[in-house]
């Protein structure tokens, strides 16, 4: 199964694509109408790509900006299709997510290290107002089992 996905993947990058960002446009909007009915004065920022040295290291799927504490949480969106009682789809998966994650969570602390909160700032395009930085990583996942 990963190689037929794989090859889909490589077969048909824009069909992969499109539907992978309308996965993560739900998710954002409803992380968003979860988010403004419970605070007020939250700022989001969506599809940030991280770069270093000139090279992508990753992207952060949605970015939740809170400016009176100067909060921020950087979120990585996870969407998986049911993988029901396969135990051996689940091991998979919730191998691939720690991988991944793992992954993710380096690659931003190397761009954090590398460019430091003027580069953070800059990138979030933060306001000059915006207090010191209290940054945040988090992974939000749909039908990932607990690895």
């Amino acid at each position: 199964m990963q190689f037929l996905l794989n090859s889909l993947r490589h077969h048909f990058p824009r069909d992969y694509s499109i539907n992978q960002q309308s996965r993560e446009e739900a998710m954002r909007a409803a992380i968003k109408r979860l988010l403004n009915g419970g605070f007020v004065g939250l700022n989001y920022l969506g599809n940030i790509k991280i770069r270093l040295g000139g090279s992508m290291l990753t992207d952060i799927d949605m970015v939740v900006t809170e400016e009176s504490t100067g909060t921020i949480f950087l979120c990585q969106l996870k969407w998986q299709e049911l993988y029901g009682a396969d135990v051996q789809a689940q091991n998979i998966r919730a191998t691939r997510l720690k991988d991944q994650v793992n992954s993710w969570i380096a690659s931003l602390d190397d761009w954090i290290a590398g460019v430091g909160e003027g580069g953070v700032r800059r990138s979030l395009r933060l306001p000059k107002s915006f207090p010191p930085l209290s940054v945040y990583r988090l992974i939000i996942s749909k039908h990932y089992c607990y690895p």
